[in-house]
């Protein structure tokens, strides 16, 4: 079959393209490719790959696993556990939702080291507190 200006369903939404039996091993709209490198993948032959939702919500309904650099370029808001492997670099600050509703660390998961502007906790992996340079003073 060839189409040369698009294909209509007969009612909404009630279209299907391929089956579970009978998929389509690939696709290409615009520059959207689905299942081309992988069975798997989505993917584009120019340019990136947005997800963009009328509710302004792009919702992962599993686990999302990122591999390379993720970059966060306005507010987020993680729920439950979330886990960050290798470096994260925060460009501002890291905020607590509530005043002192929030901690670092727990009794069996501590860290090893804190460097706070001039002032250095847990020097070494012990329990010394110092400043880089000058003294180190408690008021």
């Amino acid at each position: 079959m060839r189409v040369d200006t698009g294909i209509v369903p007969d009612i909404s939404a009630g279209a299907y393209i391929g089956t579970t039996g009978k998929p389509f091993s690939e696709a290409h709209i615009d520059a959207v490719q689905v299942g081309v490198a992988q069975s798997t993948e989505i993917g584009t032959a120019v340019g990136d790959l947005r997800l963009n939702a009328n509710s302004n919500q792009s919702r992962i309904l599993t686990n999302l696993i990122v591999s390379g650099v993720t970059t966060v370029s306005s507010a987020a808001s993680f729920s439950q556990d979330t886990h960050f492997v290798g470096i994260s670099t925060v460009y501002t600050g890291i905020l607590p939702d509530v005043d002192k509703g929030a901690f670092v660390g727990s009794q069996t998961k501590a860290f090893e080291q804190a460097f706070i502007n001039e002032v250095r906790i847990g020097v070494g992996g012990t329990n010394l507190i110092d400043s880089r340079e000058g003294n180190l003073r408690l008021n």
